[in-house]
């Protein structure tokens, strides 16, 4: 399935965001490399750029950082980490039993860390540890997120 930036900006846009900022935020990470086409990077006129299912929830955890105010240089960390565990976290979406979080922290100037804990909903295993080991964290609910954009 192929999206268009305007049927990505239609799904984030359904959680109360305005469609042209979405958009424009979709072509701004592209032209960044952050989120990838399937189609071809310059169609032509009147033809559309295509994005694979992924850039969907991609783009959510990207709005999502951007509304919190992170930079698009720290953004790599936690798409990343989320790239690196999809294929291991995809079933777990679909379970309303289990709950995935992604948690970004930041230690001093620089040292910044993403981690992806895939847990039953009362399940706040090394959450803790991990909070009082940092001196900043943002905590992403993938789950609550990424079922609001596939309704």
């Amino acid at each position: 399935m192929s999206l268009t930036v305007r049927e990505i900006a239609d799904r984030l846009s359904g959680r109360g965001l305005e469609p042209s900022l979405v958009q424009e935020r979709v072509r701004h990470w592209t032209r960044e490399g952050l989120l990838e086409l399937t189609g071809e990077t310059h169609p032509g006129t009147g033809r559309k750029r295509l994005y694979g299912v992924n850039a969907l929830f991609e783009a959510a955890i990207l709005n999502e950082l951007a509304d919190l105010g992170i930079a698009i240089s720290q953004m790599w960390i936690p798409l990343q980490t989320w790239r690196g565990r999809v294929k291991r976290i995809d079933p777990a979406l679909a379970d309303p039993a289990i709950t995935v979080f992604l948690f970004f922290t930041r230690r001093g100037r620089g040292g910044a860390a993403a981690v992806m804990t895939v847990a039953e909903a009362s399940d706040w295993g090394g959450v803790s540890d991990l909070m009082t080991k940092s001196d900043s964290a943002v905590f992403v609910h993938l789950s609550n997120l990424f079922r609001s954009i596939t309704k």
